[in-house]
């Protein structure tokens, strides 16, 4: 039996159908140089608690999926005397941490009082090396309150965190272990991910290698997005001519086109003619607009893009997934509706 540095087993290694499922199913194509960066700051000699903060402002870039790999790594089992792993909703509250932490250790506890719950999670972790994986945190409040539920008994326990929001992952994080930015996939890992899980172990169609190709590419590495293509494909036959439609309806456009930098003048206007925009603290409804724009940029939505002389934004970006997102619930309220994969009719 052989193992990498980190003790898990390599590829060539024979292990249970139970353990080859479960790898499977955690392919992390193109991630293997940051599940070690990882590793080593999770294993580190330092004794004090440590908060390792995992950021990436998409939504799809794969950061929980790593986490989940480290969080179930079996060198990393073996390393810690407690794993816990908890989702901090957006609207979140003291309570619903509580039972996210408790219910980690144990069932049923609903029931149970805030202090009740304090109390197992107390018992649970003190004087034990834990590791908790805190994931899709939203705000600083969340990580201060998270901090009065843990102990630290400096006995090298480790917290793992992910947050789309780089001032929570700066504010959470210290000068030895900064955030680690999770990267998009390269054109090669991209491609990788797309024919495994659309193909699993047989190769691409040679007639099939360029608009597959091209079809991968117009995600820009985004691997949550590349797996539903793939996700869409498996369920056709392969043939040139379903791949063509699926390429063809990715094309179509409602608004701004794809990779467009928006004129925030421009969307600002459209907002208020819409009716988006209330007025709040006797301010003008332009003032009220940028506000607005610059909470999205804040929790990385929007992509913030050229300045004017003064400061002000003259455009922004929106990406790809999050594009598609707003095309699917467009569809699904009435707003519009796409046809022949390139004409959009607005209701």
């Amino acid at each position: 039996m052989e193992f990498n540095k980190h003790g898990t087993r390599s590829a060539t290694t024979p292990s249970s159908p139970e353990k080859s499922r479960i790898d499977e199913e955690n392919t992390i194509i193109g991630m293997d140089d940051e599940l070690n960066t990882i590793l080593d700051r999770l294993t580190t000699q330092t004794d004090e608690l440590a908060v390792i903060p995992i950021f990436g402002w998409a939504g799809g870039i794969g950061k929980t999926t790593l986490a989940k790999k480290v969080h179930d790594d079996s060198y990393i089992r073996s390393r810690f005397d407690k794993r816990a792993w908890v989702t901090i909703s957006e609207d979140y509250n003291q309570r619903q941490m509580l039972l996210e932490v408790a219910s980690s250790i144990t069932e049923r506890n609903q029931e149970k009082s805030d202090d009740q719950l304090m109390e197992i999670v107390y018992k649970s972790f003190k004087g034990r090396k834990f590791l908790i994986v805190i994931d899709d945190i939203w705000s600083t409040e969340a990580w201060d309150q998270m901090q009065r539920i843990l102990r630290n008994d400096d006995n090298k326990s480790r917290i793992l965190l992910t947050t789309r929001l780089k001032y929570v992952a700066d504010y959470v994080s210290c000068l030895e272990f900064p955030p680690h930015c999770k990267s998009f996939l390269g054109p090669d890992d991209s491609w990788n991910l797309f024919t495994e899980k659309l193909l699993k172990k047989d190769s691409c169609p040679r007639q099939l290698v360029k608009l597959g190709n091209h079809i991968v590419q117009q995600y820009q590495g985004l691997p949550l997005s590349i797996v539903v293509v793939a996700g869409l494909l498996v369920k056709m036959d392969l043939k040139r001519d379903n791949w063509k439609k699926v390429e063809e309806n990715m094309n179509s456009f409602f608004g701004f086109p794809e990779d467009t930098e928006i004129g925030v003048s421009k969307l600002i206007r459209l907002w208020i003619a819409e009716q988006f925009i209330k007025a709040r603290s006797n301010k003008r409804l332009e003032v009220v607009a940028e506000e607005y724009l610059q909470e999205l940029i804040d929790r990385s939505l929007i992509l913030a893009g050229k300045q004017r002389a003064n400061g002000r934004m003259r455009s922004c970006k929106i990406h790809d997934l999050l594009r598609q997102l707003c095309l699917s619930e467009s569809h699904t309220e009435n707003v519009v509706h796409v046809m022949n994969g390139n004409v959009v009719n607005v209701e």
